[in-house]
C-alpha cells in the first residue's frame, strides 16, 4: 500500500529532523510517483501536492495553499477526513470518488492517513489517489453489455415460450395449420438465438 510506505518515509524524515520535518527531502521521491499525492494541513490547506496531483486534479495548476474543497467537491470524502482528524484516527481508510473535469468523468480510490503535519501545521493528512477509471469504464461497459444481451436474448424467449405453452395447453383446440405456424415461428427464434450465442 503506497500511503503505508510514504508515511514509513516520512516518520524517518521525522526522526532526523524532529518536528522540523521538511517535505522537500521526500520531493524526488514523490514527484516521481504516478499516483496523485496530497498532504493537507489545517483547515484543509493543500501543504504538498506532486506532479500528478497537480496534473491530475488540476490541469498543471499548482495546488499548493489551495483548500482541497476547491479541487476535491465530494461531500462524503470531506466530512470523513474531518471526522477522523476530529477522533485523530490513525488507521487508513479508502474512499472511493468520482470527479468530472471539463465533461471527463475519472474514478478514484483515495487512501487517507494521518501523517506529521508540516509547516506549522497541527496535523497532516495524507491522500493516495489511485486512478481506477479504466476499470470502472470496463465495468460499465459489460453491465451495458449484459443489458444488451439480456434484451436480445428475452424477445426470442419470450416468442418461443408463448407459442409453445398454446402449442401445449391447447393443442386439442388448434388446428394442425395453426400449429405448424406456431411450431415456425419457434423454428425461427430459436435459429436467431443460436445467432446471438454465436455472435457472443
Amino acid at each position: 500500500e503506497l500511503a503505508i510506505i510514504v508515511n514509513k518515509l516520512i516518520d524517518e524524515i521525522v526522526k532526523v529532523d524532529g518536528n522540523n520535518f521538511n517535505i522537500n527531502k521526500l520531493e524526488p521521491t514523490l514527484g516521481a510517483i504516478s499516483e496523485a499525492i496530497l498532504i493537507i494541513g489545517d483547515n484543509n490547506i493543500i501543504e504538498y501536492a506532486n506532479f500528478s496531483a497537480e496534473k491530475t486534479l488540476a490541469s498543471n495548476t499548482k495546488l499548493k495553499g489551495m483548500r482541497l474543497e476547491q479541487v476535491i467537491r465530494v461531500p462524503n470524502l470531506l466530512k470523513n477526513l474531518t471526522v477522523n482528524r476530529v477522533k485523530n484516527k490513525q488507521e487508513l481508510f479508502i474512499e472511493p470518488i468520482h470527479l468530472n473535469s471539463k465533461g471527463v468523468d475519472s474514478w478514484f480510490e483515495v487512501s487517507c492517513s494521518i501523517t506529521p503535519a508540516i509547516n506549522k501545521s497541527s496535523q497532516g493528512i495524507l491522500l493516495v489517489l489511485y486512478d481506477v477509471s479504466k476499470l470502472k469504464r470496463l465495468e460499465n461497459s459489460r453491465k451495458e453489455f449484459v443489458s444488451n444481451v439480456s434484451h436480445e436474448l428475452r424477445t426470442p424467449l419470450t416468442i418461443i415460450k408463448g407459442f409453445s405453452e398454446t402449442l401445449v395447453e391447447d393443442k386439442k383446440s388448434l388446428d394442425e395449420k395453426t400449429k405448424t405456424r406456431f411450431l415456425q415461428k419457434i423454428s425461427k427464434n430459436a435459429d436467431r438465438l443460436i445467432i446471438l450465442v454465436d455472435d457472443l
